[in-house]
């Protein structure tokens, strides 16, 4: 009945564990991760410990363009607030999206399993997924793993595969 952005924080444990992984010296993809949000944070010049410490935040909005100001703050690729922010759930009073609920997860290859875990769970109760990987590597062996083995296992009925950034792959 309102409009509003709750924003998740990542946990003291969570976030111990991506300052832990971005000290590796690792080629691993969780690792990479680990080290940019880091380096998200010494940028934007934000102290982790007070957004984390507050666990979960509710900012109400008025219009689409006050939700699109407030929400590229915390999910923004720049988002000055992007990197300690777990989870993001949006709610819109508008009569059209009542009963449809959209999840855009943080996908399989994130630094906090706990994301990947959540990934997991929202695909076995979804009707359609639309699953979304890089020209530049599309479809890689865990993508494929969980299209020929988890997919049909948990009753999805619709899948829709999305090329992202098609213009990197024709370089």
């Amino acid at each position: 009945t309102k409009n509003s952005i709750e924003i998740e924080y990542y946990t003291v444990d969570e976030w111990n564990v991506l300052e832990e992984k971005s000290k590796r010296d690792s080629q691993l993809n969780e690792c990479a991760v680990a080290k940019e949000t880091m380096d998200m944070v010494k940028k934007n010049g934000i102290s982790p410990l007070s957004y984390i410490k507050k666990g979960n935040q509710v900012i109400e909005f008025n219009s689409y363009d006050e939700l699109m100001e407030k929400l590229n703050d915390y999910v923004g690729e720049d988002g000055k607030y992007t990197p300690v922010v777990k989870s993001v759930k949006l709610s819109v009073n508008d009569k059209e999206l009542k009963e449809i609920s959209i999840v855009d997860t943080p996908g399989l290859n994130d630094p906090i399993l706990s994301r990947t875990d959540k990934t997991k769970q929202f695909i076995g109760m979804c009707d359609v997924v639309f699953f979304l990987s890089k020209a530049s590597g599309f479809l890689d062996k865990s993508d494929v793993e969980l299209l020929t083995a988890q997919l049909p296992k948990d009753g999805v009925k619709r899948l829709v595969l999305i090329c992202s950034r098609y213009d990197d792959g024709l370089a």
